[in-house]
């Protein structure tokens, strides 16, 4: 129904003109929508903020120019006065997560920090704890421009479904936490396993066992005793070979002794260079009767013998992880992702003693 108003040219005594009612004026919301950005994207595409990947930018526009969207000429003075010149009157930020397990050791983090700083980014660690608020924490990490996570956590016991995932692009790192569908950088276990068998047979090895810790982190025992399984079955050769070991450490020399003496393996492929001084004392000839080759840690020395084996750089999973977090913040790529995608990295062989 057409409505009325008072006209300053119209002819005397008709002072009041049918006109059209005016079409709905789009708004932020609108754009966000079609352009298929989240609203905050597009509010700091309009506040011209340097942090939008070119692509992202140019949809956005794109879509205030079809929608006929006209910004509010105070939110830009408002952007051009927070970033001058297209920059930041503070550096984004980047979270380092971590837990008990994974947040002793300054390694990791400086390799992360140095990675993170060199993008230009705000580095920051942030110990998870059981009972904790995590959020809480997520809030105020959003609050402070923390928009990338990098996760190194193995414990399970942390409600990570109270983070609002959908306001970060976070990567994990390892094999902990299997249940949560993030993007990952891990070791590629399967192909480090079958590099390893293939050392043991051509060392003339023909009854291959593998060694498994229980007490492991969930992830990473379960990816371990995955690849064990496929390596033996892809060989034709009995899984009644793989052990996996108590949960108390103490326990384990006896499991171990037990397995050796039934299985009598000529070669063992374990996770843990202290398995081959088990092997030792439950009666093997390491090195030669019975070569042995870890997975974790190969280098090490035990009793004057260095053990062969992968060994496992951290940091480069460290500094994948934030390469990759920041990826996903120049292609405003937040939240739980659909199929994620998983970075496998290889491990480095070192030769030992225990190969013979």
């Amino acid at each position: 129904m057409p409505t009325l108003r008072h006209s300053q040219a119209g002819p005397a005594g008709k002072g009041l003109e049918p006109v059209p009612e005016m079409a709905k004026r789009s708004s932020l919301r609108d754009v966000a929508r079609l352009a298929g950005v989240s609203l905050a994207t597009a509010s700091r595409v309009l506040t011209d903020h340097p942090d939008v990947a070119i692509a992202t930018r140019d949809r956005v526009r794109q879509a205030m120019a079809r929608l006929g969207y006209r910004p509010d000429p105070v939110l830009r003075a408002l952007g051009s006065y927070r970033w001058p010149s297209g920059r930041r009157s503070a550096s984004p930020g980047l979270a380092y997560l971590v837990d008990r397990w994974t947040g002793s050791g300054p390694t990791k983090l400086e390799a992360l920090r140095q990675r993170g700083e060199g993008l230009g980014y705000r580095v920051e660690r942030c110990i998870l704890r059981p009972g904790g608020d995590l959020r809480a924490l997520s809030g105020d990490l959003s609050r402070r421009g923390f928009g990338g996570l990098v996760i190194d956590l193995h414990g399970d016991d942390l409600p990570l479904q109270d983070i609002p995932w959908e306001g970060f692009a976070a990567v994990l790192v390892g094999e902990g936490l299997p249940d949560l569908d993030l993007p990952r950088v891990s070791s590629d276990w399967i192909r480090i396993m079958e590099d390893g068998h293939r050392r043991l047979r051509a060392a003339g090895c023909r009854r291959i066992g593998i060694l498994v810790r229980r007490y492991l982190g969930r992830g990473l025992r379960e990816e371990l005793i995955g690849a064990a399984h496929a390596i033996l079955g892809m060989h034709g050769e009995s899984t009644e070979r793989i052990l996996i070991t108590s949960t108390d450490p103490t326990v384990s020399d006896g499991d171990i002794a037990r397995w050796f003496t039934t299985i009598r393996p000529d070669g063992v492929i374990g996770d843990t260079p202290s398995q081959a001084q088990q092997l030792a004392e439950a009666g093997a000839d390491v090195g030669t009767g019975c070569r042995f080759l870890t997975v974790l840690n190969g280098g090490q020395r035990l009793h004057r013998r260095s053990v062969a084996g992968y060994r496992i750089d951290l940091n480069e999973r460290i500094v994948a992880a934030v390469d990759q977090v920041h990826a996903r913040l120049l292609h405003d790529e937040r939240g739980l992702m659909a199929r994620p995608s998983r970075l496998l990295l290889d491990g480095q062989w070192v030769d030992g003693g225990s190969m013979g």
